[in-house]
């Protein structure tokens, strides 16, 4: 069997009132061109962004992601990623700062401190219910006093990595994960909308 060429994208929103599903290729501009759509009502499955009635979920999943194969012509197989669009679970966004200590020789940051700092500020109080989402720098501070975009290759003893983290609750968000990934989908990006 030939591999595709093509890089096959889908999109799954698990809303209140519908399941859609989105089956696209992205070209290699970047663009996206949609070539498959699924939709189908939840019937109150889905509720305020909270799941219902998870049997109705995989059954309504399952209708939306056929009819999106079928009108793109089978290209679901080749699917190389999945967004999963989430709404509720609490979603929030909040700033954190995690540090790094420079050790090298000639204390110059590299990437290995940057990304030191960044993971630090990712888990830095991280409630043990919530999961971290998305993560973007914001700046960094050196030794406490010089605000930059990017640090690396400057002289430092101290690095702290202002963060802006998206976290939302753990267990709501594997709820709307888990249909996804049963029916076979696993390679996936979750977004908050």
């Amino acid at each position: 069997m030939l591999k595709s060429s093509r890089n096959i994208v889908s999109a799954i929103e698990l809303g209140t009132s519908k399941i859609c599903v989105l089956i696209g290729n992205s070209n290699p501009n970047g663009q996206l061109e949609v070539i498959g759509y699924g939709e189908v009502p939840t019937e109150g499955a889905i509720v305020k962004g909270e799941i219902i009635d998870m049997n109705n979920v995989y059954e309504k999943l399952n209708i939306a992601l056929d009819d999106a194969d079928r009108s793109s012509g089978k290209e679901l197989s080749n699917n190389r990623l999945s967004i999963i669009n989430v709404t509720g679970c609490d979603i929030d966004s909040v700033h954190r700062v995690g540090t790094a200590i420079i050790r090298t020789p000639d204390q110059k940051i590299t990437e290995k401190e940057r990304f030191e700092a960044n993971q630090n500020a990712e888990i830095n109080n991280m409630p043990n219910d919530k999961m971290l989402l998305h993560s973007a720098e914001s700046y960094y501070i050196l030794d406490g006093n010089r605000r930059l975009r990017n640090p690396e290759g400057q002289i430092a003893d101290k690095l702290d990595a202002h963060i802006q983290i998206i976290r939302g609750y753990k267990n709501r968000i594997e709820n709307f994960k888990r249909p996804v990934v049963d029916v076979g989908i696993d390679e996936n990006v979750i977004l908050p909308i």
